[in-house]
């Protein structure tokens, strides 16, 4: 870990660090081993991470940049591949034109059934987007900046671990027209150190990523309840994977105990969490009056009226 405040180099200068490595005494400690770091640099006592061996550390170069990008770009030509990073938020200056339709998925972790292994199980999640239908959106998830998109998104497998905690991130964007047919299908499995063949997943769940009156999910974590899977189903097939219309009454029993959670995070310029900027944007389509909707809207943030502000002015 290495603090960043008074070790970037300015105007240009870049100055270079060497950064110890180090790692966490479980396994399971793993996902939080950033924060331990943290609390070590700080001085936090009786932390669990220890200092890699014979690791000397990592060389990094700091540098600052003032100007825009495509200025940077002509007088710095080593700028010209990198990857922009956008924060997980909004610029505090919002242009007309700006379109962000993102979600941060954090696959937090899950408590599983041991069923009849003798020891623990090796849990991998598998998500992908699919519509309704059951059909994939393809391309639709992203695991960091300057990676591909992708069609899929795996855990990390901890050994012998019934309730890992994985806190794994990835990006979901998906077009604003399929926005209200969008789930998260969630595959659960046990990974077998000994045999190669994949095996099919032990549990299964899904998370729709809109409500039911028209809002994207809300900022919190979601404690998801898992059903029994068709085994029959072939997770990187194309062919459309049937989701349980009723989640109180889905096609296979539901696994008593076990629960996935997921932490859902919004950042749009044209999908929203606000019901009553909603009504605003499609008032056409709302079932009360105008007068209803305009009385409503007066206590919409004023951060997210920002973000729609061409959207709610432009002529009906």
């Amino acid at each position: 870990v290495l603090p960043i405040g008074g070790n970037v180099g300015t105007n240009g200068k870049v100055v270079e660090h060497t950064v110890p490595i180090f790692t966490a005494t479980q396994e399971h400690m793993f996902p939080h081993l950033h924060e331990m770091c943290i609390d070590h640099a700080m001085g936090v006592p009786k932390i669990s991470v220890v200092p890699v061996a014979k690791a000397k550390g990592i060389c990094i170069g700091l540098g600052m940049y003032p100007g825009e990008r495509s200025s940077l770009v002509r007088d710095v030509p080593a700028l010209t591949d990198a990857s922009i990073t956008q924060k997980l938020s909004f610029p505090e200056v919002i242009l007309p034109g700006f379109t962000r339709i993102d979600i941060y998925v954090c696959i937090e972790g899950g408590e599983f059934s041991q069923d009849r292994k003798t020891s623990q199980k090796n849990v991998e999640v598998f998500v992908q987007v699919r519509t309704e239908a059951g059909e994939l959106i393809k391309d639709a998830i992203s695991v960091g900046t300057g990676e591909r998109s992708r069609s899929d998104f795996r855990t990390v497998v901890f050994y012998h671990l019934n309730a890992p905690r994985w806190s794994e991130t990835f990006r979901v964007n998906v077009p604003i027209a399929q926005l209200p047919t969008a789930y998260l299908l969630i595959f659960v499995r046990h990974c077998s150190t000994v045999e190669m063949k994949e095996k099919p997943a032990f549990a299964q769940t899904f998370l729709k990523l809109t409500n039911a009156d028209g809002t994207v999910l809300g900022d919190k974590t979601h404690s998801i309840p898992t059903f029994k899977p068709d085994k029959e189903v072939d997770l990187h097939s194309l062919t459309p994977i049937p989701l349980p219309t009723n989640t109180a009454e889905p096609k296979f029993p539901w696994r008593k105990g076990e629960a996935v959670r997921i932490k859902t995070t919004l950042c749009s310029t044209v999908g929203t969490q606000n019901l009553p900027l909603l009504s605003r944007l499609s008032w056409r389509t709302y079932p009360s009056d105008l007068t209803d909707v305009l009385n409503r809207f007066t206590f919409v943030n004023q951060i997210e009226i920002i973000k729609f502000l061409q959207e709610i002015f432009d002529p009906p």
